[in-house]
């Protein structure tokens, strides 16, 4: 998936726009950019888009648009949307990020496309939005903040694999303070360790030989 930078399409709404129900379009359209915590397109061998958008207060929403060989499905968590509001202001900040041939791909038939609020793929888009955040931010050398998101898509998928990945970070880059933090669970990885044990005192021995330099 690329990283792209955001500005709105204005063209894209004539795409769309007639679905869109009552002020949501312009709404939408006025989201500010800073709002868009991750945005994600992938062009083949089918359009994926994954966004993760701030909304009021704390709240966060996912969007997951994808192509399958079927129709388009978009799937998303705002409380407008759950309400069968299908266009709602976070569905069409989106449309307008897309490049003009995304958008006309996505809503080439618009009768067609699939929405859902499904607590399974919620639950996965959030996941896939965590890890492409936690990659971003690590080829970026920020890596306490991909550890939090990280540890954000184990919550979301109890996938033990993100666990390893923290693991691999702290001790890779010598963040023994997190390492300490997150130890309870790096006890679950131990079928990824073919030798626990050492691995454990090789780890506690790097921690103290780090906290004698300090």
């Amino acid at each position: 998936m690329n990283k792209i930078e955001l500005k709105n399409y204005v063209q894209n709404g004539d795409l769309f726009k007639r679905s869109v129900v009552g002020a949501r379009f312009n709404r939408g359209k006025s989201i500010p950019n800073r709002n868009i915590i991750n945005f994600s397109v992938q062009k083949s061998p089918q359009i994926k888009v994954l966004a993760n958008i701030q909304g009021s207060v704390n709240s966060k929403y996912v969007v997951n648009i994808f192509k399958d060989e079927q129709r388009v499905n978009i799937v998303h968590d705002c409380p407008d949307f759950k309400k069968n509001t299908k266009f709602c202001k976070h569905i069409v900040k989106v449309l307008l990020l897309l490049e003009p041939d995304v958008c006309k791909s996505v809503c080439q038939d618009i009768r067609t496309i699939n929405f859902s609020s499904s607590f399974n793929l919620i639950k996965q888009s959030k996941t896939e939005n965590f890890i492409v955040k936690a990659e971003e931010l690590i080829k970026e050398s920020k890596y306490y903040e991909a550890i939090s998101f990280l540890e954000q898509a184990h919550k979301e998928s109890s996938n033990l694999n993100y666990i390893k990945k923290i693991a691999d970070i702290t001790l890779k880059y010598k963040l023994y303070d997190q390492f300490i933090k997150y130890s309870v669970k790096f006890k679950e990885i131990r079928g990824y360790i073919n030798d626990y044990p050492k691995f454990l005192n090789s780890t506690f021995k790097s921690i103290t030989e780090y906290v004698e330099t300090k």
